[in-house]
């Protein structure tokens, strides 16, 4: 059958590089966005935020992957994450992910 079964990772660039693929860069970096907003933004809904990727930049072993992150509520609405309503929903983020694919820091501004 032609279904996806999730387990085909397609390649790019050179093998010899050693870097994985863009989109698994990307899904460790959520993976990590995730965990950050559900630790640091108490109003804030990891589900319901958005992200945009602006760039992915490989530095030595490691990888950066730096985007803009948009929170969101439970309900839909753009919150800043806090009860009191100070600071901004929109903000930007740089997660760096190591050779093994861990991601080693996460940081939101």
């Amino acid at each position: 059958s032609d279904s996806d079964d999730g387990s085909s990772y397609s390649y790019s660039g050179d093998a010899s590089d050693g870097y994985m693929d863009d989109d698994l860069y990307e899904q460790i970096a959520v993976n990590a966005l995730y965990s950050e907003i559900i630790d640091r933004f108490p109003d804030a809904d990891a589900g319901s935020s958005k992200y945009s990727v602006n760039k992915i930049e490989h530095l030595g072993l490691n990888t950066h992957v730096y985007g803009q992150l948009y929170l969101y509520d439970k309900y839909g609405d753009l919150t800043s994450g806090y009860s009191s309503g100070s600071g901004n929903y929109s903000r930007s983020f740089e997660v760096a992910i190591d050779e093994d694919g861990d991601a080693i820091s996460c940081v939101i501004d």
